[in-house]
Formats: structure tokens, C-alpha cells, sequence
């Protein structure tokens, strides 16, 4: 298992140092210049080649990647040119947001996603079943951004039971009752695709489950159905639910862009678009590789759970 686990991490390792080649290079050679973005239109020709040179901008592209890549390891991530801090001093705290929103959204969607599959599954073919498919056929079809607005102008706007915007009131005293009032309706926006996805994987992992071999000597031995689903096949689903659980985790991290724009949650989007508007290249690079490194993490963890759930995938 250790030696597993050690092949596992030393192939997200590689992976991520892939990720920052490709981060440094798309960077590199994108428009704009960010010598000039710091100057501004008084900056002369000298200057401008000054500070080229102590920020190292004149060397070869491998020199700079290389450069970058060390400054990485020892733990710097470079200062802001528009705002002159540190990067991570940025970064860190929408990252955060990021996470808890796409966090509540997984929960979410696992909990509507899996609920409604396994009632789907149990009555294959009947009037809930039909109902749920139209649901989840819906809820795929649904755009982000319009049932954000939707949710604002109903729930936020015409009933007032939820707040529309941000993440605690500015008067509030910024209490975790704050927090998941304001988190209740970007996480449910964000979720509606993942519920629909898992609905009906976690259905058809239950249908195939009923049918197995040894569903139907459990059942001709007089097991009744509900002993029979959390005995035996909620072990045999547990698998393909933690394996999209944490797909999904992943494209709702990557992917909240429109709901954090909506809701005008205080996440890595507006700060990397900021940053890509001003072409702030420490806090793209970092902002972008930050949500690299958690993609890689999360299948990472997916990964080792799956082996301990299916303890013939060590071999």
C-alpha cells in the first residue's frame, strides 16, 4: 500500500511540474507587457530595460521557467505588479471561498444526486423514476448563470428568506449562520449539473446491483429490499459515487466562475480576472496553478479511496 501510494504521488508530482511548464509558457507568451503595466505612460525607454533586467524579463524562456520554478519550491510566489503585495496574501483567501463554495456544492449535489438515484434505481421503470429522469433531464439543461438569477429574483428579492449577494452582511457580525445563509443559493446553483450526473450514474449503479447474482439470492431468501440496500449494494455503489463524487468536486472547483460572478461571491475568479485584465502575471501564474494543484489532489484522493474500497486494485 505504501509503495502504491508512493507511485500515486510520484505521478501527480510529474504532473504538476508539467502544469507549470505549460502555465509558464502560455504566460510568457501572451500579449502585453507587464513592465509597462507598472510604469505607466511617464516610464522612459531606460527604465524600462532596468527593470527588464532585475526581474530577470530579458533572460532566455528556460532561464526565466527555471528561475520561477525555484523561487516555487523555496515557497515564493512573487508580488502583485498592480498591487504590490504579496501574491498569496491575494490569493489565499479566494481560495478559500472557492473551496467552501465548491465544497457545499458537492455536498449538495451527493446528497440530492445520490438520494434521488437510488429511489430512481429501486422503482426502475415506474412513475417516480419517470419523474426523477425529467428532473435530472432539466437540471442538466439549465444554464449556471440563469437559475442564479432566477434564485435572486424568487427567493432573495420576492420572498426574502436568503440574502442575494457576498458572502456576510457588511453589518453582520460574520457568523457561520452569516455564511451559510449567504452559501445556500451560489452552492445550489453550482450543484444542479453534478445532481443530474450522479442521479443517474448512482441510479444505474443500483439497477446493475438489484440484478447481480447475489442481489437475487439475498432477495429469493426473503431480505427485504431496504436491508438488502444498505447491507449489501450501498457497498457495491459506494465506488463509482466517491469516483464522481470527486470528478465533480473537481469541475465545480474549476467551474464556479459564473455562480462567484452572480452572487458576487469573493472566490479566485474575479481575482484572476482582474489579474488577466491588468496582465498580472505572478498572480495568473499562482491563481492558475492553484486550481491545477487541487484537480491533481483531489484525483489523488479519489485514486487512494478507491483502492482502499477495492482492496484488489492494489495489486
Amino acid at each position: 500500500m505504501i509503495a502504491l501510494i508512493a507511485r500515486r504521488a510520484a505521478a501527480s508530482l510529474a504532473i504538476l511540474v508539467l502544469v507549470t511548464f505549460l502555465v509558464f509558457l502560455v504566460v510568457y507568451f501572451s500579449p502585453g507587457d507587464p513592465v509597462a503595466i507598472m510604469l505607466g505612460r511617464d516610464a522612459s525607454g531606460e527604465t524600462a530595460d532596468q527593470i527588464r533586467r532585475d526581474l530577470g524579463l530579458d533572460r532566455p524562456f528556460l532561464v526565466q521557467y527555471g528561475a520561477w520554478l525555484w523561487s516555487l519550491l523555496g515557497g515564493h510566489f512573487g508580488t502583485s505588479i498592480t498591487m504590490h503585495v504579496p501574491v498569496l496574501d491575494i490569493l489565499v483567501p479566494a481560495y478559500v471561498n472557492t473551496f467552501v463554495l465548491a465544497l457545499a456544492s458537492l455536498a449538495i449535489a451527493l446528497a440530492f444526486g445520490v438520494l434521488l438515484g437510488v429511489l430512481s434505481g429501486l422503482r426502475a421503470g415506474g412513475w417516480f423514476d419517470r419523474l426523477a429522469a425529467a428532473i435530472s433531464e432539466g437540471l442538466a439543461a439549465t444554464p449556471v448563470f440563469w437559475l442564479g438569477i432566477v434564485l435572486i429574483w424568487l427567493v432573495s428579492k420576492q420572498l426574502r428568506w436568503l440574502p442575494s449577494s457576498g458572502m456576510y452582511n457588511l453589518r453582520g457580525s460574520h457568523s457561520l449562520a452569516d455564511l451559510l445563509a449567504h452559501l445556500v443559493l451560489p452552492a445550489f446553483s453550482a450543484a444542479v449539473l453534478a445532481i443530474a450526473i450522479i442521479m443517474r450514474l448512482t441510479r444505474a449503479s443500483v439497477i446493475d446491483a438489484l440484478n447481480a447474482d447475489y442481489a437475487r439470492m439475498f432477495a429469493s431468501a426473503g431480505m427485504s429490499t431496504p436491508r438488502l440496500l444498505f447491507t449489501q449494494i450501498a457497498r457495491n455503489i459506494l465506488a463509482p459515487i466517491v469516483s464522481i463524487g470527486g470528478l465533480q468536486f473537481g469541475t465545480l472547483f474549476g467551474g464556479v466562475i459564473f455562480v462567484e460572478t452572480v452572487f458576487a461571491w469573493p472566490g479566485l475568479s474575479a481575482q484572476l480576472y482582474n489579474a488577466i485584465t491588468a496582465h498580472d502575471i505572478p498572480v495568473i501564474q499562482t491563481g492558475v496553478l492553484m486550481i491545477a494543484a487541487t484537480f491533481i489532489v483531489i484525483n489523488l484522493i479519489v485514486d487512494l479511496a478507491l483502492v482502499w474500497l477495492n482492496p484488489r486494485a492494489r495489486a
